[in-house]
């Protein structure tokens, strides 16, 4: 299915292009807008940029942004392949399907039988299951790990968010 190319706005052109730039130069940025400006499909763009070089991670704070983050991504993006690695049931993801687990083997079964990229959206309390199939399952690096709402993640690194600044549990191509 190909969706049509909605057209980022000035300002959302402008960070996709800083963030690019800096990907190319450094394994992370940070992408700073208001609220209602359009950041998840900057993020989409992105990650379709780096679509080429593996599979994207989506890490969100919460279910309810799993399920909506998924929709606009089935809605607007050019990569058809998505998985939930979360305890949402298939009731609860709205009008979106995707599969759904937090079986680290079936992670790692589910993302290496599908041609082309996938987008992975997990939840922060989801990480330990993408580690063990890393680990244990041979999942393969990602390609690009977008973090919506990292502004949680910082300070203590102690905290259960902060665990996606450590390379050993987000494992990424840099």
């Amino acid at each position: 299915m190909t969706h049509p190319a909605i057209q980022l706005r000035d300002h959302q052109r402008e960070a996709f292009r800083a963030a690019v730039r800096g990907l190319t130069h450094m394994p992370r940025v940070t992408v700073i807008s208001a609220t209602g400006s359009g950041k998840t499909l900057t993020a989409m763009r992105v990650g379709e940029h780096f679509a080429n070089d593996g599979n994207i991670l989506v890490i969100v704070p919460s279910l309810n942004l799993i399920s909506q983050t998924a929709a606009h991504w089935a809605r607007d993006s050019v990569i058809e392949n998505m998985l939930g690695v979360c305890s949402l049931t298939p009731t609860q993801t709205g009008t979106v399907r995707l599969p759904l687990t937090t079986a680290p083997r079936r992670i790692a079964e589910l993302i290496a039988r599908n041609c082309g990229p996938i987008v992975v959206f997990a939840t922060y309390s989801s990480l330990p299951a993408l580690t063990r199939a890393h680990k244990k399952h041979r999942l393969p690096r990602w390609s690009i790990v977008i973090i919506d709402e990292a502004h949680r993640s910082s300070g203590n690194s102690d905290k259960q968010w902060a665990a996606v600044h450590d390379d050993a549990v987000v494992v990424q191509f840099f």
